[in-house]
């Protein structure tokens, strides 16, 4: 008896070994190591945030607390980060001046170091000049305009433990144009540039509505890349519309589950080229009639801006010298990918004061200090639900609703969001003269509601002068 249960305890543990060395090599820890070396990565160099453990909370807590298994090497002198589960599978993410983290997939980290890229400098700080033109920052309000107290009430119930499980890192309220108020949590700070993920999104459809402006392209456009205009290809009949309204009807599966071989994690983490993998999917439903929300919509359209441009090296600087630094968003930095194309799905990095600017930029309409940036009437275009979303949450590479509402907080009409991945937004009311960011690390979708957020902020301005003589 006793010899057959040491047997059977011997099969035990010698499938567990099996199974974990099987797991060792899977493309799941491939992917898994990816992630961790680009989060960290981007973490160090570009948010200059403390990682030197490797024990950062982005890569070990809730469904990513595997993550901890991965051992991490920080090379200072590179400005890179390596990851490996016991030795294998190894991940590099290298940071480069101007550019950000990127991960070394199809190219080595000394190919990547080598590229000769002109460095782009960041604006120089203008602490003089008042927000949003330069860095100083008043938030004494008067007592008569806005009830500071219970702004600030509000405020410090989104930081506040236990009972914030929403991670929240950093909010800022800009209202009639100036910051009314700005929290940060320990560690975070109003220099410090936090990603953006999806809200990306909406950065690359500024971009492309300013190459629009300039006469280099149109919504009617089709046939967008080469590789669609050949005889018999539906994908020519894909409009620039349908592209920026999510509308490609282009096969996608936008799941955001730890499947290695998911569409999400193969494009952003398994492939140098994330606009070169979008570009291979295949219709699955006919231009303009279906609504499917797609991050390889979005990098397809970063593409389309580097073919539009054609100068690569104008393309490398075209976010910061055609919408960053016309708006003062110094801090503003979209990654890219190994080919050199901007991952405009999700890999960017701003300040939260730099994403109040691009929120007011939009409040706006796409007009700062008077200069028109944007073409008239893009703003409200992207933020008019798109024909074929059935919900009508989605307009133009914005949300009009937040995702995962349930539309039960009544909010004014004409409100947009910018939304990311794990709770990031700036959401913007421009009849209401007002912008709300709120950037965290929410794993859980119900544990933060921006909505209701918002809805408690315009409760407390409700009775400013301004406000009540537009009503």
């Amino acid at each position: 008896m006793r010899k057959q249960k040491l047997v059977v305890w011997i099969i035990l543990a010698i499938t567990l070994v099996l199974g974990f060395v099987v797991w060792i090599g899977s493309p799941f820890a491939e992917m898994a190591a990816a992630y961790k070396a680009k989060t960290l990565c981007s973490a160090a160099f570009v948010s200059g945030r403390e990682i030197d453990s490797g024990s950062l909370e982005d890569v070990s807590t809730g469904d990513l607390s595997f993550l901890r298994f991965f051992q991490t090497k920080i090379d200072r002198e590179n400005q890179s980060v390596t990851v490996s589960l016991l030795g294998l599978n190894a991940a590099t993410a290298v940071y480069r001046k101007g550019i950000g983290a990127t991960l070394a997939i199809s190219k080595t980290l000394e190919e990547l170091k080598s590229e000769n890229l002109p460095i782009l400098e960041p604006l120089p700080a203008s602490s003089a000049k008042p927000w949003p033109d330069g860095d100083q920052v008043d938030v004494t309000l008067s007592s008569t305009d806005i009830d500071s107290k219970k702004l600030n009430q509000l405020v410090d119930s989104a930081f506040a433990e236990p009972e914030n499980p929403g991670k929240t890192r950093a909010v800022v309220i800009v209202y009639d144009g100036r910051i009314i108020v700005e929290k940060y949590a320990p560690g975070f700070s109003a220099d410090m540039p936090l990603r953006g993920w999806s809200m990306a999104k909406s950065v690359t459809g500024a971009l492309i509505g300013i190459l629009v402006k300039e006469g280099k392209l149109s919504l009617e456009n089709d046939g967008l890349f080469k590789e669609w205009q050949s005889a018999g290809d539906p994908r020519k009949a894909i409009t620039l519309d349908n592209m920026l309204r999510m509308s490609s009807g282009l096969d996608f599966n936008e799941n955001y589950s730890v499947d290695p071989k998911g569409d999400i994690a193969m494009m952003l983490y398994r492939s140098g080229d994330a606009s070169g993998f979008a570009l291979q999917k295949q219709p699955l439903r006919p231009p303009g009639t279906y609504f499917q929300y797609a991050s390889a919509t979005s990098n397809l359209l970063s593409r389309l801006i580097r073919e539009t441009i054609g100068s690569d090296e104008v393309y490398h600087s075209f976010p910061k010298h055609a919408l960053f630094d016309r708006i003062g968003a110094r801090s503003a930095i979209l990654e890219r990918d190994a080919t050199g194309t901007f991952v405009g799905s999700s890999f960017i990095y701003a300040t939260a004061r730099d994403w109040a600017r691009l929120g007011l930029f939009f409040a706006n309409d796409g007009v700062w200090n008077g200069e028109r940036i944007l073409p008239e009437g893009w703003v409200d275009y992207s933020r008019t639900p798109a024909p074929a979303d059935p919900r009508g949450k989605y307009g133009a590479h914005f949300w009009v609703k937040i995702q995962n509402s349930e539309n039960n907080t009544p909010l004014p009409k004409g409100i947009f969001h910018m939304s990311g991945h794990e709770g990031q937004y700036v959401s913007i009311l421009p009849e209401e003269k007002l912008v709300v960011v709120r950037l965290g690390f929410t794993l859980d979708s119900q544990s933060w509601d921006q909505e209701k957020f918002v809805a408690g902020v315009l409760e407390v301005i409700a009775k400013h002068p301004a406000r009540k003589s537009r009503g």
